[in-house]
């Protein structure tokens, strides 16, 4: 199968990310998808991801990682939405630190 087929377009992806920032935050998927899109987004921001995440998450959000990591692969685009999702992930991922809540 080719994995092309897969991927969604950039705004496919940024309102299904947007979707999972509505998620609570408390949820597994929401801190490992937002993880994962800030490393891969921007290689300067470190935040770990912990992959072993993704054995427990839904189907729908393994698609969303995968979707990620092709994206990642053949290049970003849409700068401006997708620079606007970093903000909102990062402030979240912040926010919870700073918070000293526990993830998941």
């Amino acid at each position: 199968m080719e994995l092309s087929i897969l991927k969604l377009e950039t705004p496919q992806f940024v309102t299904e990310m947007e979707a999972v920032l509505l998620l609570a935050d408390n949820h597994r998927a929401k801190h490992f998808l937002c993880s994962a899109f800030c490393s891969y987004y921007r290689s300067s921001y470190e935040q770990r991801v912990d992959l072993t995440q993704m054995d427990f998450v839904d189907s729908k959000y393994k698609m969303l990682f995968i979707n990620l990591v092709l994206h990642r692969h053949k290049g970003f685009y849409g700068d401006e939405e997708l620079y606007e999702l970093f903000a909102k992930c990062k402030a979240f991922l912040d926010s919870f630190k700073l918070g000293g809540k526990e993830a998941y």
